[in-house]
């Protein structure tokens, strides 16, 4: 029986397991999964899947195609027909934006939030609400798409394990990087620590609940938490945090 996947409904994922299978791939990856999940949530938009398209398209945020990154298009908007240089939007998260409401008009035939500006420039060239679902993409946001949708659903699959933990269950150990230059450096401590969950801090730097209600939190880079079982490896700069990890793993 063929199965569908809806493109509106409640999302699951977090967004520290979307920032961290992007940055396994592309380390330099700037950090836009919070727009995706605040106007995803507005959109009622699985915004998680919609990751993963943008993942699709820009190839984990390294572009290479005809959109350059300074473009700020994570969708491929504007770019049907071979050598089309796409749509630009001014700022990361008018991008995101333009995206989810490019989905929108797909999947739903209501008019956008009255408090959304409608960024996106195709939204009125769209048969609006023909494609409610993720596999009826094929052959309309990419032409000729065999198998566009499902690839997106096969990658969230494998996205949504990234961080094994339960929903209601308490992390014994947890590693919070402050931000992507730590990646390399969250990943030998996260090794050390038997493979536990790595976490990154929002665009914001809030600390993520997780992390707060983990048994012990290793904070990398960054001011402290205040979590009452933290160890904190950072300093006044990138080498000093550097340092206080060598030592932390035993490197001299």
């Amino acid at each position: 029986m063929y199965e569908i996947t809806s493109i509106q409904g409640t999302e699951s994922i977090s967004p520290e397991q979307c920032i961290q299978f992007i940055l396994k791939v592309n380390p330099n990856a700037p950090d836009i999964i919070p727009f995706y999940k605040k106007y995803g949530e507005q959109l009622d938009i699985k915004w998680g899947y919609a990751v993963v398209q943008m993942i699709i398209e820009t190839g984990y945020l390294k572009f290479g195609g005809n959109i350059l990154p300074q473009q700020n298009n994570f969708a491929g908007i504007g770019t049907a027909g071979g050598d089309a240089k796409g749509a630009s939007f001014d700022t990361k998260e008018e991008g995101v934006l333009a995206h989810l409401e490019h989905l929108y008009a797909y999947a739903s035939t209501e008019p956008l939030p009255t408090d959304l500006p409608k960024l996106d420039p195709r939204f009125d060239l769209v048969k609006r609400g023909s494609c409610p679902n993720w596999e009826a993409l094929n052959g309309h946001w990419a032409v000729p798409g065999t198998g566009y949708g499902e690839e997106i659903v096969k990658i969230y699959g494998q996205m949504v394990k990234e961080v094994v933990q339960g929903g209601n269950n308490v992390l014994d150990v947890a590693v919070l990087l402050f931000s992507k230059e730590d990646f390399w450096s969250g990943t030998d401590v996260a090794t050390k620590n038997g493979n536990c969950a790595l976490l990154i801090r929002p665009a914001d730097s809030s600390v993520p609940k997780d992390a707060m209600s983990a048994k012990q939190l290793i904070v990398i880079g960054g001011p402290t938490t205040g979590h009452p079982n933290e160890v904190l490896l950072s300093g006044k700069n990138k080498y000093d945090t550097a340092t206080a990890v060598g030592k932390y793993l035993g490197w001299g």
